[in-house]
């Protein structure tokens, strides 16, 4: 039971945390938060660290801890004392971080790669900001090549050899790369949803690919690597051991080791199980090896941080166990009623490093902390030999057998969205910058303008032009000068009719995606803290005047180009169901619950269809969806088929439905609706976006392998 002293220190724990202290470390009592074992000595929290620790990267005496928005640099020279140099801000939640050579590399999920300079002892500030393929989850860095973890999209090669303008490489695909480590030419990519381990042989990087996929006994995330083992950390389900469904819910927590001697065959020594859990919301698992190889510190979120004797590899055991308790938090999914002699479920543990004679961890709702333990040995990181050839670039081809031809950006840039603008196409290539193209004597596309920049995502209506330009806000465009002939060839081009920056809770943000789907109303993102709706009747000014919230961790346009004539306009919210925003009514909108009848995967979306429907691709079905039965509840009709990606129509019978994540584009003969006919289906190289139909030809924008036009 516990005493009246021991509530007494959670309570000035707790008032600690209320009233913000940055004056000293503070010790919480280890009788509260160890389940068992004798491995933590004690636990002090450090002051001055947003709560919503996330990240840690120790670079010999320096520790870099991720918090909400803010990467913080701490002395640590004293392991058990550190000390705050510096802090930085990014537009964006630290996800994870490395470094080396003077730089900071902070993945950002939705809002990218953030590159800092800390090259000066005491401080850190912002460089620049990368534009990976997809979402930037995991991080290592080798010689003048950064591996980026993009989720469902694999790993992406970055060149880094000038940290202010890094340059993708290529992208090797792997099921749903969370996190990596590379290690002498090969690369451990953890796959999360199938749980598995892919091996990549990245000696060189124009020979790259596939060596060997590891099966994983549980959902995939966090590998290390040191000297010939490897370590990987799993959570929520069991996998891949010949359970059943219900044997395996919630129990793929654990450690699992391997032997990889030889990279191409890695040899399973052991795995290790962890309490059995089921919670979202800080779904990712983080395993990081004291030096001596002997022993192996978890952070598995919810379960707390783990101590494992891995003295034999192949007999891990438990030496114990930190967990922060939280009454708050809601009861654990999980069908194991032994779940109740465990600790209850604390605040999610997120990330872990190893310093001498400590182990440091980020949780949630505490920021960041420091156990001391006599077995904790820094780390020892030996990439090895590292990739050749890191100004390799894919070239992305086009096969002369394609349905397209291919346009390129002048500058190596992803073409991420095209819109139509009469005879002209408005195409935003990301950190390439924003054009204009028209169609050349022979077919072909030709620039008739360019603006330097970036541009991320394009809208074109009134004859306005709305560019999203990252850090820059929302750019508004027109005419220089009046009359078709402006944005001919050799012309004065375009002109800025508005700018705004993007602001909402927590300050600016960035402008990544837009929407205009009335002549009223113009709709921004940063595609992760929600959608701003901007009152467009007051032009050339703008008032934000409504936020919405919506979406899952993906990358799809859930949202259709225009509002339906009365007002309403469908949110495809990816794994949940469709939310309508009413964009007809008062200040601010009417936006509904989630109708969970009709549910999209993460791969889907909505378009525009006749008739005043919509028309919502689901998988292996499109369904027509009518606004004036919005509230019905019902699940709504369609027709099953070799149907994926997000759905674009040309005003007529086609619609085009283009796969991010699979890269296949198809065109749908949709002529009888009761019998849909997919005309083609193309595999492509890179990763195509949201098309439109252009000349009665189907254009589709498609990273870097450019804008493709049907021939």
């Amino acid at each position: 039971m516990t005493t009246m002293k021991t509530r007494l220190c959670l309570a000035v724990f707790c008032a600690f945390f209320c009233l913000g202290a940055r004056a000293a470390i503070m010790e919480i009592p280890l009788a509260d938060i160890a389940k068992k074992g004798k491995a933590f000595k004690s636990v002090t929290v450090v002051p001055g660290v947003d709560r919503a620790g996330n990240a840690l990267f120790l670079d010999g005496e320096t520790l870099f801890v991720g918090a909400g928005s803010t990467v913080y640099r701490f002395d640590v020279r004293e392991p058990r004392n550190p000390k705050l140099l510096a802090e930085c801000r990014i537009k964006g939640k630290c996800r994870q971080i490395t470094g080396g050579k003077g730089y900071v590399y902070v993945a950002s999920r939705e809002t990218g790669l953030w590159v800092l300079d800390a090259r000066q002892p005491d401080s850190l500030s912002l460089l620049t900001r990368y534009d990976p393929v997809e979402l930037a989850t995991g991080l290592d860095l080798a010689g003048d090549v950064l591996f980026v973890s993009l989720r469902q999209n694999g790993v992406e090669f970055v060149d880094v050899t000038d940290p202010a303008h890094p340059q993708h490489i290529t992208l090797i695909k792997t099921s749903e790369s969370q996190s990596n480590c590379y290690q002498d030419g090969w690369l451990y990519s953890g796959d999360w949803g199938r749980g598995e381990i892919t091996v990549i042989d990245a000696h060189d990087c124009a020979q790259l690919h596939v060596a060997h996929i590891c099966k994983l006994q549980g959902n995939g995330d966090g590998v290390r690597k040191q000297g010939q083992l490897l370590f990987a950390a799993t959570g929520h389900h069991g996998r891949n051991n010949g359970r059943s469904t219900e044997e395996n819910y919630g129990n793929g927590h654990g450690l699992e080791i391997f032997d990889c001697s030889d990279p191409t065959q890695p040899e399973r020594l052991s795995r290790i199980d962890f309490p059995k859990l089921y919670m979202r919301g800080s779904d990712y698992w983080t395993p990081r090896p004291s030096g001596d190889g002997k022993t192996v510190f978890v952070a598995d979120t919810f379960n707390g941080l783990y101590a494992i004797d891995c003295s034999d590899p192949r007999k891990p055991a438990i030496l114990g166990r930190i967990i922060l308790p939280d009454k708050s938090l809601p009861v654990p999914k999980t069908s194991d009623k032994k779940y109740l002699e465990t600790p209850a479920p604390g605040r999610p543990v997120t990330s872990v490093a190893v310093g001498k004679g400590v182990v440091y961890f980020t949780a949630q709702n505490l920021g960041l902390a420091v156990a001391v333990c006599k077995r904790a040995r820094p780390e020892r990181i030996d990439k090895g030999s590292v990739p050749l050839n890191p100004g390799f670039r894919d070239p992305y081809d086009t096969p002369v057998d394609s349905h397209f031809t291919a346009w390129r950006p002048e500058a190596r840039g992803q073409v991420r969205s095209v819109a139509v603008m009469g005879d002209r196409l408005a195409v935003a290539c990301g950190e390439a910058g924003f054009y204009l193209l028209e169609e050349g004597a022979d077919g072909r596309l030709v620039p008739c303008y360019h603006r330097a920049g970036f541009a991320g995502d394009v809208r074109v209506r009134d004859g306005r032009i709305y560019v999203a330009e990252g850090l820059d806000g929302l750019g508004v465009y027109g005419p220089a000068r009046s009359g078709r002939a402006a944005l001919g060839q050799g012309t004065p081009g375009l002109k800025e009719l508005s700018h705004y920056r993007v602001r909402g809770p927590g300050g600016e943000k960035l402008c990544l995606w837009v929407w205009t789907p009335n002549s009223r109303h113009v709709v921004a993102t940063d595609r992760t803290s929600g959608y701003y709706v901007l009152d467009n009747s007051i032009f050339p000014e703008f008032r934000l005047y409504f936020i919405f919230n919506g979406g899952c961790p993906g990358w799809d346009r859930y949202l259709p180009s225009e509002a339906a004539s009365n007002g309403l306009w469908p949110f495809s919210v990816a794994n949940q169901g469709y939310r309508w925003i009413d964009l007809s009514m008062g200040d601010p909108p009417y936006v509904s619950t989630i109708d969970r009848n009709n549910r999209p995967s993460l791969t889907n979306g909505v378009t525009n269809y006749r008739n005043g429907l919509f028309l919502g691709s689901f998988p292996g079905e499109l369904r027509f969806i009518d606004p004036e039965r919005a509230f019905s509840g019902e699940r709504w009709p369609g027709v099953k088929g070799d149907f994926a990606g997000i759905p674009a129509w040309d005003g007529g019978s086609r619609v085009a439905l283009t796969a991010r994540i699979a890269r296949e584009v198809r065109l749908v003969d949709m002529s009888d609706e009761r019998h849909p006919v997919v005309l083609w289906k193309e595999s492509v190289a890179s990763n195509p976006d949201l098309a439109v139909f252009w000349k009665g030809r189907l254009v589709v924008p498609c990273g870097y392998q450019g804008l493709l036009l049907e021939k």
